[in-house]
């Protein structure tokens, strides 16, 4: 139980710190701005669960308070399963409403065994869950392009991601927007 709550107060940290940077950009109305660029270039892999959060947190700010609480809640849910939810940073939506930040969200695996009861396909701990994301981890195949599996996963991703208040952007894998 001690160690539960540990692991809950450092998770709502690390939401709080991840989401006290989240918001529209600082110059909205030079979306070119060098400083500002509109489709940030996405890392190749999260980073480890401390560091993703604390880098989010440089480029984004809360959206609404009530984030953190459903993040905390999703984690609470994933981690049993075997699962976990990392914020990977913010992003501009390809068809942004006024102040509207979009969060890139991965799904990662951290017991393969738990996993597989909920999700499918290669399993292993400590890898993300297969979204069918392209070698460079910027870019989604096509849903034509990619496995039952991955289809599967992708369903199940944005289903669980949509039960805690975000929405999947239309044809994107890990890019949410949060809903009030």
């Amino acid at each position: 139980m001690a160690q539960w709550q540990m692991g809950k107060w450092t998770m709502a940290l690390a939401i709080a710190v991840a989401l006290a940077g989240c918001a529209a950009p600082q110059h909205p109305q030079h979306p070119q701005h060098p400083q500002h660029p509109q489709h940030p270039q996405h890392p190749q892999q999260a980073a480890e669960p401390a560091q993703s959060w604390a880098q989010a947190g440089q480029d984004c700010a809360p959206p609404s308070i009530s984030l953190s609480d459903r993040m905390e809640l999703l984690q609470r849910e994933l981690e049993p399963l075997g699962l976990q939810a990392r914020i990977a940073g913010c992003t501009t939506p390809p068809q942004p409403a006024q102040g509207v930040q979009a969060l890139l969200i991965d799904a990662w695996v951290l017991d393969g065994r738990k996993a597989r009861a909920v999700v499918r396909g290669p399993l292993a701990d400590g890898e993300p869950l297969d979204l069918g994301l392209m070698p460079t981890g910027a870019k989604a195949l096509s849903e034509e392009a990619v496995s039952p599996d991955v289809r599967f996963n992708r369903r199940w991703w944005h289903e669980r991601l949509h039960a805690y208040g975000l929405s999947a952007v239309a044809g994107q894998v890990r890019v949410f927007v949060p809903t009030p």
